[in-house]
């Protein structure tokens, strides 16, 4: 702590221009960095607590993710197993037709294995 001496010898505090010690500005800064640090932990508070609302609304929207395409899944199924029906109920009506256009399938599959 910088100090000055009087003309009796006693050793007084320095002051600057606005009055103020070493001490007061020492106090000052000690109450800004216990300031800081309350600011630092009401930060870090909010952040965990953003983090886990974060955690959960992906968590959730996951799983809304997960069932949309679980039930497109089904649909998918449902749509492919009535096509399989259709195409069953027109080779049992027309198996010649039926015939012709696989033996015309598999040669166009054929020529463009062939390249």
């Amino acid at each position: 702590m910088a100090s000055t001496v009087s003309s009796a010898g006693k050793e007084m505090p320095s002051i600057n221009a606005t009055g103020a010690t070493q001490a007061d500005f020492e106090r000052h800064a000690s109450r800004i960095r216990e300031d800081i640090e309350k600011l630092a932990g009401s930060v870090a508070t909010a952040g965990s607590a953003l983090s886990a609302d974060v955690r959960a609304n992906a968590g959730a929207k996951a799983n809304e993710l997960r069932e949309a395409s679980e039930s497109t899944l089904r649909e998918l199924r449902a749509q492919f197993h009535d096509v399989e029906k259709q195409l069953r109920t027109k080779v049992r009506e027309k198996p010649v037709a039926a015939l012709g256009v696989a033996v015309g399938i598999g040669f166009l599959i054929a020529l463009i294995a062939r390249r």
